[in-house]
């Protein structure tokens, strides 16, 4: 395979390599010169043996990204899932999942991030990418008010937010325990013949980070819980926050 650089441009003329690249899920426009997105650009010479020429001279591969100014997180996550099979555009769209993918450091807080269904890829300083299924999701139970987060004792909530948080969860069906033990304000059970709690819930607090979420993710994955974020509001919003392993 052989590209051309012209005018900040990736383009090449062979139609049966763009249909070939076409039917990979590369994202080949043009109709007479063909043209390529710089990230699967640098994806094809790096890991397929391309050669990108600028003005009849080889472009050195390890300048590429400075040279097309690729993003390095960016063609870190692009990389790692196009290795594992999945069809993924320079958008970063995961086309059999149907969903976004997003990109953060491991110290990059919440505060900021408006929270939907997307999936979080989680770009360490050596490029190694962790991901986490982050999910809008209902949360109701079978208990019909029912709770026993106090017990036989007296106890008093640490703040408005937690107490609010209690509130909703037991509104909504659930029966509600301390989830100290899991780092998070609360177990959640949902069902009453279930002998273990279905969720780990922590309040989504100002200058949360991605790196605290990660590991109460991998804790609720080991102890088979899922991990959801209350986002505090009129009424709370729940997302749940799963290890998806590629």
């Amino acid at each position: 395979m052989r590209f051309n650089l012209k005018n900040g441009r990736i383009f090449f003329r062979d139609r049966s390599l763009r249909n070939s690249l076409i039917n990979e899920g590369y994202s080949v426009t043009g109709k007479k010169d063909f043209y390529l997105d710089p990230l699967e650009a640098l994806y094809l010479v790096r890991e397929r043996g391309a050669v990108l020429v600028y003005e009849g001279t080889e472009l050195p591969s390890s300048e590429l990204d400075r040279i097309l100014g690729v993003d390095r997180r960016k063609y870190a996550v692009y990389r790692d899932l196009r290795k594992r099979g999945y069809s993924i555009g320079p958008d970063l769209y995961l086309r059999r999942e149907n969903v976004a993918v997003k990109i953060f450091s491991p110290r990059d807080k919440l505060d900021n991030v408006k929270l939907s269904d997307f999936l979080a890829a989680i770009v360490d300083d050596d490029l190694d990418c962790t991901y986490f299924m982050v999910k809008c999701v209902d949360v109701s139970g079978e208990f019909n008010g029912f709770d026993d987060y106090f017990g036989e004792g007296v106890g008093e909530f640490s703040d408005q937010e937690k107490k609010n948080l209690h509130d909703d969860l037991v509104k909504r069906g659930c029966r509600v325990k301390s989830g100290l033990k899991f780092g998070t304000e609360f177990i959640a059970y949902v069902k009453r013949d279930e002998v273990h709690s279905r969720y780990m819930v922590k309040i989504l607090r100002s200058g949360m980070e991605w790196i605290e979420i990660a590991g109460l993710a991998r804790v609720a994955h080991g102890v088979k819980k899922v991990l959801l974020l209350a986002l505090p509001g009129p009424d709370f919003l729940y997302f749940s926050i799963t290890w998806f392993r590629p």
